[in-house]
């Protein structure tokens, strides 16, 4: 996808949004955003490679509550460890912490960037992911087009993990299509070689030559430049309260990126 190809997709996402913010300007906003995909994702370096021996680092762009939980403040300072199992259990492999708003320094010596059903990211956000990844960086996206995660808080609140995967840009400009996941049914699909439980999880179909969909469609793999993609049509399996099965079979995933 050509550049002008991004601001589009990117436009349609963010069109309505911006509208509503007041002084915002979506030609000023998208300029910005063309811009900075311009001038640096041409020049591309190798990024995300940890050297050997040094403990891997994971960064993770999420709404869902895998780090504090769904508790107020005074909860999350607590004694009682608020992170979801896989980030006990990650955190076993490498250094892992949390990303709110993404930027270049951001992802400095990162190893493995995982989006995991993230909140609306700005046009900026998402060039600045495209270019770490086609400069060398790693990145694993856990996208679903109808999220069962429980919840306690109310339908529209804020601090509740969007419905459906918010990242159809990306896919869009790396050359997939999320499809699937309007039945909600339970199933058990294929991660690898492995099985995992999954409940209203997607479909991959690619749309590029760089992309491979694995299997069953859950999985997906894309070379983008430098870097490398791996993509899961469904957010759900990284919920332990599921499946701990499910757990192990993602970090073998997660481990497989950082090798590659």
């Amino acid at each position: 996808m050509k550049t002008g190809q991004l601001g589009a997709a990117l436009q349609v996402k963010w069109g309505r949004f911006l509208g509503t913010v007041p002084g915002c300007s979506q030609s000023v906003a998208f300029t910005a955003a063309l811009a900075l995909f311009t001038t640096s994702a041409c020049g591309q370096s190798s990024e995300g490679e940890a050297p050997k021996g040094v403990r891997s680092s994971y960064a993770i762009v999420t709404s869902l509550p895998l780090f504090w939980g769904e508790g107020d403040f005074g909860a999350a300072l607590g004694p009682v460890d608020q992170r979801a199992p896989i980030i006990q259990k990650l955190s076993e492999h490498g250094d892992v912490r949390p990303i709110d708003a993404i930027e270049a320094r951001a992802l400095t010596g990162v190893s493995v960037l995982i989006l995991a059903q993230p909140r609306l990211l700005a046009p900026q956000e998402l060039v600045i992911i495209d270019t770490w990844v086609r400069r060398g960086g790693r990145v694993i996206a856990f996208a679903d087009p109808l999220l069962n995660w429980p919840s306690g808080l109310a339908m529209g609140d804020k601090r509740r993990a969007p419905p459906v995967t918010l990242l159809d840009p990306l896919f869009t400009h790396w050359g997939l299509a999320l499809e699937g996941g309007s039945d909600g049914k339970s199933a058990t699909r294929m991660m690898g070689d492995e099985q995992v439980n999954t409940v209203g999880a997607g479909r991959w179909v690619a749309k590029s030559k760089h992309c491979v969909v694995e299997g069953d469609g859950l999985v997906a793999r894309c070379v983008i430049g430098l870097g490398k993609a791996t993509l899961v049509a469904d957010a759900d399996v990284l919920d332990g309260r599921m499946s701990t099965l499910n757990l192990d079979v993602v970090l073998k995933l997660i481990g497989r990126q950082v090798s590659l």
